[in-house]
Order: C-alpha cells, then structure tokens, then sequence
C-alpha cells in the first residue's frame, strides 16, 4: 500500500468476515499512519442462503464496534 490513504476491499465469499479485525488492527498501527478511508464490500457466500441481510448486518455491527474501539 506505501503511501495510499484510502483502500476499498471487495471481499466475496464473505460468511463472518472474523478476519478483518486484524487488518484493520494493522492499518490502523501502521508506520506510514493510519488511513484517511477504508471501504469493505462484502459479497455474500452461497452458504448464508437465500436471504444473507441479517448475517450481513451482524458483521456490520462488529466492524462498526471495532472501528470505535481502533480509533
């Protein structure tokens, strides 16, 4: 990433997303600094059926709470 200031992650396949915690850890600590914007888009996985809206909101969440705990 060098310099860049902003990122935008797709990620497809996206069940529970438990791994963004530790990106987001290391961006956020990172010598270069922190980023100005991150931006990920999630495309559901097969697995979380027909209807993936409440799974989706549920990480979300947890990607809402641990930006306030990261900055």
């Amino acid at each position: 990433m060098g310099t860049a200031t902003k990122i935008h992650i797709v990620h497809f396949g996206v069940v529970q997303g438990i791994q963004w915690a530790a990106l987001l850890q290391a961006l956020a600590t990172r010598p270069e600094g922190k980023l100005s914007r991150v931006r990920i888009s999630g495309v559901p996985s097969p697995y979380l059926g027909p209807h993936p809206a409440a799974s989706l909101r549920l990480l979300a969440g947890r990607l809402a709470h641990l930006r306030t705990c990261i900055n």
